[in-house]
């Protein structure tokens, strides 16, 4: 999936890029995802972000189900120091 993070430190990366690596892991690995409707959001600024080294973002999105798409919301938090992803 995504690229090593750990050990690195979140000032060391731009939003951006995260969001971005996040977003080519999913559309990868999930192909029962709309990948045209998937949006990674950040939910505090970058240099606020709460936890050491953890920035927390929500995915959005679409599920490919019959006969319509279903939407989901994820609220997610990357650990940069143990490259973990938790969801709540």
């Amino acid at each position: 999936g995504l690229p090593p993070l750990a050990g690195s430190f979140l000032y060391e990366h731009k939003w951006d890029d995260i969001r971005r690596a996040i977003l080519r892991t999913i559309t990868r690995f999930e192909p029962r995802l709309k990948a045209s409707t998937l949006q990674i959001i950040p939910l505090q600024d970058e240099r606020r972000q709460s936890g050491h080294n953890t920035l927390q973002f929500e995915i959005r999105g679409e599920i490919l189900t019959q006969p319509y798409p279903t939407a989901f919301r994820v609220r997610s938090a990357l650990d940069m120091e143990q490259s973990r992803i938790t969801f709540f």
